[in-house]
């Protein structure tokens, strides 16, 4: 006699075995590190932040690509002091396995009006053709990016409205 639930009972272990296998090895697959074929190039990181003009309050997202670096430790400095806080916090350098995004993308919350200045570095990981292996390197990033924070945003524009 044909039992439905038997033929369920003999399916399901495999079907589950399936999903945490895809599920597992997404992640690693997430974190290799990409080699360009320019190891002669020396590292560096690319920075842009999104919005340029924030009010007090916004959130602002530093984004950074790194080039020639893999599996980054990455230290941003934000200038002058007090103007902006990661939004969620998180401890500087900020490690590569340990970011929820490999550090790809950092989120800060303005605090105060003003011009803040990012700048970063990190170390990690280089191709090497002279020994056709990795090492430990680092790099800075190819120029600051700038946010500049205003108490409302309507007081950017009142100069203009004035003239």
């Amino acid at each position: 006699m044909f039992n439905p639930m038997r033929r369920i009972i003999r399916v399901l272990p495999a079907l589950l075995l399936f999903t945490a296998s895809l599920t597992a090895a997404a992640p690693a697959a997430a974190r290799e590190p990409v080699y360009n074929g320019k190891a002669t190039n020396e590292p560096y990181l690319e920075l842009s932040v999104t919005p340029t003009l924030a009010a007090v309050g916004d959130l602002i997202t530093l984004n950074i690509a790194y080039h020639n670096l893999g599996e980054p430790y990455t230290s941003v400095a934000a200038s002058p002091d007090g103007l902006v806080a990661t939004d969620p916090p998180i401890t500087m350098p900020c490690k590569y396995g340990e970011h929820s995004n490999g550090c790809t993308s950092i989120t800060y919350r303005a605090l105060a009006a003003g011009q803040v200045t990012f700048r970063a570095g990190a170390t990690g990981e280089i191709l090497d053709e002279g020994c056709h292996c990795w090492r430990w390197s680092g790099g800075t990033d190819n120029g600051p990016v700038t946010v500049t924070i205003v108490d409302f945003l309507w007081r950017v524009f009142l100069p203009a409205l004035q003239r």
